[in-house]
């Protein structure tokens, strides 16, 4: 009895001690399933807040409704206050006939065909009166004082006798200010003494009221007569001289563009103007001197060829004249 009695004992005892293999994942299944449990209370509880905040705002807004289709009216015949479909649009108002033409607008008797007008303006140029944006007025003179600081590097290139980089400077100065005056005349002068007469041409021809700057007009004289055109050469040179008269070196041009043309007694009397002007210029001493001696008047050249000795420096002229002073003077023609 003793030993059944044991049995029961530890049977009893059994039941009572948890296992050591069984117990711990038995409890950590437990675990578990508490969690699960809290996290889907949790997205439940959530959804719930999420539907009462929703119904709570839009609880005041009114339902939207569609919008019934349109009703089509019939236009009566005789509605003079509507305006025409066409002054609305934008287009002539009027009647369009079968044929294409156009019949003029028939006028309202309420006059609400003016007002109408106001109102279309207003509508296509809402935009009219509007400043521009700051960039688009500050654009303009940033490009004006680039144009200006290739303009400086250029005259620096030039009196520095790097004449190519100097044309440069100045055509990227005229693209960007293709207003540039004095970067268009200083080109041109540029362009004539390289003999490129025609670019000249085109370059002066975009000076806006060229027509009354002198200058402009002498130097077109210069290309044209560069490039043979002496007879549109010849009105410039005209031109030029009839708005500013004290211009020797105009006389002296017309001079050279008139004695090409053959007629010596009309470029001689130029060179007598520009001698009244200048009379200390060699240039204008040395055209005439030549001019007499061409036309047979050895007293005179030889005056003007002595006195363009005593004012000139250049050897090369210098020479040619020393040695036709002395063939004149040994009585040679």
């Amino acid at each position: 009895m003793s030993l059944i009695n044991e049995a029961l004992k530890k049977a009893e005892e059994s039941k009572k001690k948890p296992d050591p293999l069984w117990n711990p994942i038995k409890r950590e299944r437990k675990g578990s399933r508490k969690k699960y449990y809290l996290i889907a209370a949790a997205g439940a509880l959530l959804i719930v807040a999420v539907i009462a905040l929703k119904a709570f705002l839009f609880k005041e807004s009114p339902a939207i409704e569609q919008e019934p289709p349109p009703v089509v009216m019939e236009e009566k015949a005789d509605e003079g206050t509507k305006p025409p479909a066409s002054a609305l649009l934008g287009k002539p108002a009027g009647n369009f006939s079968e044929g294409g033409t156009r019949e003029p607008a028939k006028p309202s008797e309420t006059g609400d065909i003016r007002k109408t007008r106001k109102i279309r303006t207003e509508k296509i140029n809402p935009t009219r009166k509007r400043p521009l944006p700051a960039k688009e007025k500050e654009l303009p003179a940033a490009k004006n004082g680039e144009a200006e600081r290739y303009f400086r590097f250029a005259i620096a290139k030039e009196r520095a006798g790097e004449i190519a980089l100097a044309m440069d400077a100045y055509r990227k100065a005229l693209l960007l200010n293709p207003d540039h005056e004095q970067a268009r005349l200083n080109l041109s002068a540029l362009l004539i003494d390289r003999g490129l007469y025609k670019e000249a041409v085109k370059v002066l021809s975009g000076i806006r009221k060229g027509d009354e700057n002198p200058k402009v007009l002498f130097n077109l004289a210069l290309a044209n007569y560069g490039a043979g055109n002496l007879k549109v050469a010849i009105e410039y040179a005209r031109r030029s001289l009839a708005i500013s008269p004290d211009n020797f070196r105009a006389y002296l041009l017309l001079g050279d563009i008139t004695d090409a043309t053959g007629n010596r007694e009309a470029a001689l009397a130029n060179y007598r103007k520009a001698a009244a002007l200048a009379p200390d210029s060699p240039e204008v001493l040395y055209k005439l001197g030549r001019e007499l001696d061409l036309l047979g008047n050895r007293k005179d050249a030889i005056a003007c060829y002595r006195a363009f000795l005593n004012k000139s420096r250049d050897r090369e002229k210098r020479t040619l004249v020393l040695r036709r002073l002395a063939y004149l003077q040994q009585g040679g023609k």
